[in-house]
């Protein structure tokens, strides 16, 4: 115990990963490894460093006893950051980051249902819940929003700031549940336990905790319509009958742009897929410095885009990516869009071509997305290549598929 004093944020240290690191970033006591792809994608990199940081207090000094309330780290380490990135960049950058992650949160829970178990903040690991599951947009942004409205509850945020100080000393270096969290909440301001805001109607605490489906409660977001107004603009002018591209394009200037508005906007179009082909050959006409911009979370997003829109012309652009993109992040979204639709053999001769440069992990997984109900050779005999001209198997192209039910990475793999 002494020890773990003696070394809480005496020193902090970051150590950048070559791109076949798997995952985005891991953070340890002092020490937090970033995968170097995110080195261009500057507020992205911004943000993950700030969440790591603060997982110093909320996930290393005060842990989660069990795996089923991850959201005791995430959810409060996403709150953290984001008082962080407010008193820093203000409530503008704050609200348009967070509107970005909770338009990823509803298009996860489109994918799996309001009634999925791992919606819940409280999970329960039972039959038919897959513990690699529980690393979800729920956890993160769900959780968040638990905080946020405990936040709001006590009106202040600086009164919440000294609430969550208190939880710190008072649990630091030990593993809590959710209950010693709230109980130390309503201790902490009796005159709100008073008022019984744990059994509020619609509200209760219990029900955030085990109902599932969507957030009770959602921050209000208005103070970043300065940033967010902007690229609901542009969107409906790109996706306008008829398509005036010039007009749109000249609307506005988005190199200008922060990287979450672009991003945003880009995931309103990628949502809008399949969309008309001289709609997204206009889109490449006019943004390709942007688009083709060193910024990874930017290219990914174009680059499905152009997987799902089957758009030939740039398609030499996602083999380059992923030949020098590693990270299950960057890989499985574009690999799983690949599958569903008209281009997987594409899909195979990429892989067949970077497969030994995968983590072992991600490169099963991928295997199993390349084997799943197309019928090649087992993900244990795809044959290994040591050079980049080895014949790729080519497989018949069956007509495109419903778009994929899965968990997109691209979402959830926000960081550890």
């Amino acid at each position: 115990m002494g020890t773990a004093s003696a070394l809480h944020l005496h020193e902090y240290d970051i150590v950048f990963l070559p791109p076949s690191f798997p995952i985005v970033a891991m953070e340890n006591p002092c020490l937090t490894f970033i995968i170097s792809s995110i080195l261009e994608s500057d507020e992205f990199l911004i943000i993950d460093v700030i969440h790591e940081v603060a997982h110093s207090w909320f996930g290393n000094a005060v842990t989660n006893a069990t795996w089923e309330e991850m959201w005791l780290s995430e959810g409060l380490a996403t709150y953290a950051q984001r008082r962080i990135t407010t008193e820093i960049y203000g409530a503008a950058f704050t609200c348009l980051e967070t509107a970005f992650r909770l338009d990823a949160l509803h298009r996860q829970m489109k994918l799996l249902g309001e009634d999925n178990p791992v919606s819940k903040l409280q999970v329960k690991l039972e039959p038919g819940v897959n513990p690699s599951n529980l690393m979800n947009l729920f956890t993160y942004e769900k959780g968040y929003c638990f905080v946020y409205y405990l936040s709001q509850l006590c009106g202040d945020p600086k009164h919440f700031d000294s609430f969550l100080r208190t939880y710190i000393e008072k649990y630091k270096f030990t593993s809590v549940v959710a209950q010693d969290l709230l109980d130390s909440f309503l201790n902490f301001f009796p005159e709100l336990k008073e008022q019984c805001v744990d059994s509020k109607a619609g509200l209760e605490f219990e029900r955030w905790l085990n109902a599932t489906g969507p957030p009770l409660a959602e921050p209000d977001l208005s103070q970043g319509s300065s940033l967010t107004r902007p690229v609901e603009t542009l969107f409906k002018l790109w996706t306008a009958e008829p398509l005036d591209a010039p007009a749109a394009a000249s609307s506005v200037d988005i190199a200008k742009w922060r990287t979450f508005q672009t991003v945003l906007f880009l995931d309103r179009l990628l949502d809008g897929s399949p969309l008309p082909h001289e709609l997204v050959t206009k889109l490449s006409e006019c943004y390709s410095s942007q688009l083709d911009s060193m910024n990874a979370e930017i290219r990914i997003r174009w680059l499905q885009i152009v997987v799902r829109n089957d758009y030939y012309p740039d398609l030499y652009k996602v083999r380059h990516f992923l030949e020098n993109q590693m990270s299950r992040m960057y890989t499985i979204p574009l690999y799983e869009d690949l599958c569903a639709g008209t281009l997987k053999s594409f899909a195979l001769e990429v892989f067949y071509q970077t497969q030994n440069q995968l983590h072992p992990n991600l490169r099963k997984t991928i295997q199993q997305i390349l084997t799943q109900g197309l019928n090649p050779l087992p993900a244990t005999e795809l044959p290994a290549v040591t050079t980049d001209d080895t014949p790729a198997m080519v497989l018949e192209d069956k007509p495109p598929e419903t778009a994929n039910g899965a968990i997109s990475l691209r979402d959830v793999d926000v960081s550890a």
